[in-house]
């Protein structure tokens, strides 16, 4: 049975932003735990972790076991090809990272308002930085692909 896929209207722009591209995939008890796996991964202090392997190898079920087993509060996203347009990308990115530290909306407004795509990843990096640096909660951030 297909996923039911909500949208939410979220500012700036009302452009929506589909809510089920931000919760961590929930499985049921047959899928295999992936336990020597999570015992080789860097502990909480590792600043980023990137887990490359071929499709179908498991990256999202033990991403999404690391979040579980993790104490920190996890932003999740999952990313397909339509996050490649700038906006969209920033306006996800900003929703998941709004579940668990506040966002300077009037900045994000600006920052999605600006009418060059090109021009958005400098201030984009920098205001997704600013956030996370005031923020105390050690968020995870999980990019889903």
């Amino acid at each position: 049975m297909p996923k039911k896929v909500t949208a939410v209207i979220r500012h700036p722009d009302h452009m929506p932003v589909i809510a089920t591209k931000l919760q961590c995939p929930q499985y049921q008890a047959q899928m295999v735990e992936r336990t020597a796996l999570l015992q080789r991964l860097p502990g909480p202090d590792c600043k980023v972790l990137l887990v490359l392997a071929p499709a179908g190898c498991g990256k999202t079920v033990l991403l999404s076991q690391l979040v579980r087993a993790s104490a920190r509060p996890a932003a999740w996203y999952s990313l397909d090809p339509h996050d490649d347009e700038p906006r969209t990308f920033i306006r996800h990115l900003a929703a998941a990272l709004q579940r668990h530290t506040t966002l300077n909306e009037v900045q994000l407004h600006r920052l999605v308002s600006r009418t060059e795509p090109e021009a958005l990843c400098r201030p984009a990096l920098s205001f997704f930085v600013d956030a996370l640096e005031a923020s105390s909660s050690g968020l995870l951030i999980v990019l889903d692909n």
